[in-house]
């Protein structure tokens, strides 16, 4: 556990030197990280379980357009391992869109130095929205999480049907 919440932090580029790669919890809450970018020099924190950002302006509403995004998959894109963020436990759908973006997106594309051209991409990719209609996009998600939720109870009742059990069964002769 490390919390290094509230010290004026404003990036993390010596992390990889400074913390073990064995830490479960960081607290960077209430800083001045201006660059959401910044989290990318955390990719080594492999049993990161919970991690707080909040309060930093790179998570703040960005630009002088105020654009809203959710910085949540980001972080998910470059911190694999963790569970919660900002003490809100991370859903199914949120690590379904960090997974699109590490794989099919520009999650790990842009660098320290772009966090407004960062900004405006989470912003159309990852948008916050006031509105309680869910996206085509968050719908198509949901969809995507529920055949693979379904796909994976199938193999669980394969693996425990007793056709398979009889099969795997040693023959007497």
């Amino acid at each position: 556990h490390l919390s290094l919440e509230r010290n004026r932090i404003t990036d993390l580029r010596q992390c990889d030197r400074y913390l073990p790669p064995h830490l479960e919890h960081l607290g960077l809450a209430h800083n001045n990280i201006p660059d959401l970018n910044e989290i990318s020099h955390l990719v080594h924190l492999t049993k990161l379980d919970s991690f707080s950002v909040q309060g930093n302006p790179c998570v703040a509403m960005a630009g002088k357009d105020k654009l809203g995004f959710d910085y949540r998959p980001f972080v998910l894109n470059w911190i694999l391992s963790v569970k919660s963020i900002d003490g809100f436990v991370v859903s199914a759908i949120e690590s379904l869109k960090a997974e699109w973006l590490y794989s099919q997106g520009k999650g790990r594309h842009f660098h320290a130095g772009q966090h407004q051209e960062l900004c405006e991409y989470l912003a159309s990719t990852c948008p916050l929205t006031a509105d309680a209609l869910e996206t085509e996009d968050q719908r198509k998600l949901r969809l995507i999480l529920s055949k693979a939720q379904h796909h994976q109870q199938q193999l669980k009742d394969q693996n425990h049907s007793p056709l398979k059990t009889k099969l795997q069964s040693p023959r007497v002769q």
